[in-house]
């Protein structure tokens, strides 16, 4: 029996961009991938038209494009889980509302679900775009091909080993097992903004994960609806949302190794981040942040002690650490 896909499109206000996303995956949808894809838009109470251009395609691509609606904004990663847990796929891919599917993506989506392999999720390269989502503004090796760009791991612990890093931060690109979703642990990770990084830890933690390294995804790098993430702790929160995913699964599940990994990436991300931001002239002092931090970090840590000396800086002594390590960078 062939396997079925969900294109899952959690949406908010952005309508203008929902429609390019659906234009550049409906296309897509002739033989032999028209009887096996479905394309689902998840309406996180949008107030701008998007109810109404969703409504469109769905009359248009009747029996394809599935439009579901939340009776209120739920938020983002509860918005996704909503998109999975309606899907009806045995696979889900995930597309932010405001990307694309390069042309001939299913191709390359579906030689990784016919591989026989028994994965539990995947990642897809993106490859970014302008804001119109019209050009790209990196190169890609035109060599690439499906055969020889797919990397299958046994699990989590060699994923981490090999990448160092965790699973992508992008939302565009993720592919998982909806039953794997359906089991792993969600709850925790729902009032966060990357329910599905943080999800993919537990689900690839003991199911085989497979990468691929042909860019699928057309990423809008610069979105001109601006940041949805601006809170109290900006630009902290994704950050500190990774702590809350170390705290309840790297931390009880990966071996010590990779656990150094992980913290040391997030920690340094932090660091940067309160320099970068006091040398502009930001105040960082936020008795939530530090509190958030004491709750989630490692005890006696001294990433931990560096971002609370860092937050104690002038502005002018952040400026010139700026300087030191983005010339380091250039030249490493």
């Amino acid at each position: 029996m062939k396997k079925m896909l969900t294109i899952a499109l959690p949406t908010y206000n952005r309508s203008k961009d929902l429609r390019v996303a659906l234009d550049s995956v409906l296309p897509q949808l002739v033989q032999p991938f028209s009887n096996r894809v479905e394309v689902l838009i998840s309406d996180n109470a949008s107030t701008d038209d998007t109810s109404a251009i969703a409504r469109e395609y769905e009359k248009r691509f009747a029996g394809i494009v599935r439009y579901r609606v939340n009776a209120h904004n739920v938020g983002f990663s509860r918005n996704v889980d909503a998109a999975i847990r309606s899907s009806q796929g045995e696979y889900v891919l995930l597309l932010g509302d405001d990307d694309g599917l390069e042309p001939n993506a299913l191709q390359t989506i579906f030689s990784v679900i016919d591989s026989h392999v028994d994965f539990g999720i995947a990642f897809f390269k993106e490859r970014k775009y302008d804001q119109n989502l019209e050009f790209p503004l990196d190169a890609v090796s035109e060599n690439l091909t499906t055969a020889d760009v797919k990397f299958c791991f046994r699990d989590g612990h060699d994923y981490i080993r090999e990448r160092h890093a965790f699973p992508p931060f992008l939302v565009s690109g993720y592919m998982v097992r909806r039953d794997m979703w359906l089991q792993a642990v969600v709850n925790e990770f729902l009032d966060t903004i990357c329910v599905h990084v943080l999800v993919a830890l537990n689900i690839l933690w003991d199911n085989v994960v497979c990468c691929c390294d042909s860019p699928i995804i057309k990423y809008r790098c610069e979105n001109l609806g601006g940041n949805r993430w601006h809170d109290d702790l900006y630009p902290f929160t994704f950050y500190l949302n990774l702590l809350l995913g170390y705290k309840f699964v790297i931390r009880t599940r990966y071996a010590n190794d990779l656990r150094r990994i992980l913290y040391r990436q997030v920690m340094r991300s932090i660091a940067w981040y309160s320099v970068d931001e006091s040398a502009k002239g930001k105040i960082l002092k936020s008795s939530r942040f530090e509190e958030k931090l004491k709750e989630l970090i490692e005890p006696f840590d001294c990433w931990a002690i560096v971002v609370r000396v860092i937050l104690c800086l002038p502005p002018s002594v952040c400026r010139l650490l700026r300087s030191m390590v983005t010339s380091f960078r250039a030249f490493s």
